[in-house]
């Protein structure tokens, strides 16, 4: 993924906008917080599955992935389940290679791709490439209803 941080809000936020439409995910316009991001961006995304929604926001080479607010809490078999989804696609430097989708959309943000537990709360993952991104849509999708 390319480097986000740093560029003008106007360019980032054309930027992910794209990435975010290339995965499937609604843009959504957020105001502009320099002191808590690390990419100057007025655009967010918000995917809806059934009962849940999950928000990502983009940061310097990556997207972080969460529950938002107000969604049901991710259980720990629901993050075992998306962690353990199939995924052959490129890999980013902080990558795991076990051969599932948490090779790539790393629980809690975990280097090498390390399987949720349950004494690492997290509420969601960070992503490292395009593919990935497309692939956890695609897994939340499937796990909790949602168009493709």
């Amino acid at each position: 993924m390319r480097n986000l941080a740093g560029i003008p809000t106007d360019d980032a936020s054309a930027a992910i906008v794209d990435e975010l439409a290339s995965a499937g995910v609604d843009a959504v316009p957020v105001p502009l917080d320099s002191r808590h991001r690390e990419v100057l961006s007025t655009v967010d995304g918000v995917l809806r599955c059934g009962d849940r929604a999950f928000t990502f926001r983009r940061a310097w080479v990556y997207w972080t992935v969460g529950v938002a607010d107000g969604s049901p809490a991710l259980a720990l078999d629901d993050a075992v389940a998306i962690d353990g989804a199939p995924y052959d696609g490129p890999r980013g430097h902080y990558c795991g290679h076990r051969g599932c989708l948490g090779d790539v959309a790393r629980w809690a943000g975990y280097a090498g791709g390390i399987a949720p537990r349950k004494f690492w709360p997290s509420d969601g993952w960070h992503v490292d490439t395009q593919e990935g991104l497309d692939a956890l849509v695609a897994a939340l999708r499937s796990r909790f209803g949602g168009e493709a």
